[in-house]
């Protein structure tokens, strides 16, 4: 594939696969330059091995999700797992997929390639294939400078089901609270969650957003440095992966629906009917205010403050407690 004829320095590698103790630097081994050699590697196992700043060169395909005969180190640094200097990784390797996007992400440009048989990232589970199929970051050669700053986190917003928000993640904005693990609540901080997600690195980088329902619980876990906590119910969620992860302790039920919540809401402005949006909403929702126009083809909305009650959406004007 693609002349890429790079031997592999370490075919035999013992590399740092992760035990429970954390190496120190000298411990581990610098990273072999693709993972042909190691496509064998059993699924959830990492290789945990170090990049040097002369390793952050050679051929990139795929975004998050790479072709196991791409560079190790230069993906790394395409993920933002690393900065210019190098650093410690933990790879991880999958099955393939049926296309790969390219883009351009931390000052590196990758490559979009078809059908390939095995692949490898840098967190796990794998970001799916379908983040791929569906443009899973900028597109090639659209540039990262391009992107708006992302918003300090998402209570209040609405995306579609599949629909990505791109924008992204400086340092200065890694700070806030974050609940849940790979799947946050919507009032998390983006940028300071995307670097507990591990798909930017301590210097920041491009982020995808995908929005989704509820989940009944929040579990808190440190990873990448960075601690997050635990919590109950929450209406709203996101994630940097689509489709999005399962909650991990279901979606609030549900229940017979009043639309204003027991007189929480009154001044009915509009009603849109989307019957869709019970896939993702379920039968009853308060969502909350939401000040867009449009909304699953209706246009011209008032902004208010919304609840679902299958098939309809309430747009109510004033909120009472």
């Amino acid at each position: 594939m693609k002349n890429n004829l790079l031997p592999i320095l370490f075919g035999a590698l013992a590399l740092a696969v992760l035990g429970s103790a954390p190496a120190s630097a000298q411990d581990i081994q610098v990273c072999p330059s693709n993972l042909k050699g190691l496509a064998g590697l059993p699924p959830g196992q990492a290789l945990r091995c170090a990049c040097t700043v002369s390793q952050m060169r050679g051929s990139v395909w795929g975004s998050g999700r790479y072709t196991t005969d791409s560079s190790v180190c230069r993906a790394a640094r395409h993920a933002g797992i690393v900065s210019r200097a190098g650093g410690i990784v933990r790879v991880y390797v999958g099955r393939g997929c049926q296309r790969f996007v390219g883009s351009r992400r931390n000052g590196v440009n990758s490559g979009r390639w078809g059908r390939y048989g095995r692949t490898f990232g840098f967190r796990f589970p794998l970001p799916p294939c379908a983040e791929q199929a569906a443009g899973g970051g900028e597109e090639e050669g659209g540039g990262g400078a391009s992107l708006a700053a992302c918003p300090r986190n998402l209570k209040g917003r609405l995306l579609p089901p599949g629909r990505a928000l791109r924008c992204s993640c400086a340092p200065r904005q890694m700070v806030g609270s974050v609940w849940g693990t790979r799947r946050y609540t919507a009032d998390s901080s983006v940028c300071k969650a995307a670097r507990h997600a591990g798909v930017i690195g301590p210097n920041g980088g491009n982020v995808t957003v995908f929005m989704g329902g509820g989940c009944r619980s929040f579990v808190g876990t440190t990873r990448f440095g960075v601690r997050t906590g635990r919590w109950g119910a929450y209406r709203s969620t996101y994630s940097f992966r689509y489709p999005m992860p399962r909650c991990i302790g279901g979606a609030p039920p549900s229940r017979a629906c009043d639309p204003s919540f027991g007189g929480k809401y009154v001044n009915l402005l509009r009603r849109i009917r989307v019957p869709r949006d019970r896939g993702r909403y379920g039968l009853c929702r308060d969502y909350g205010r939401y000040s867009g126009s449009s909304w699953a083809g209706h246009r011209n909305l008032p902004p208010g403050y919304w609840s679902y009650k299958y098939p309809h959406w309430y747009i109510w004007g004033r909120r009472t407690r």
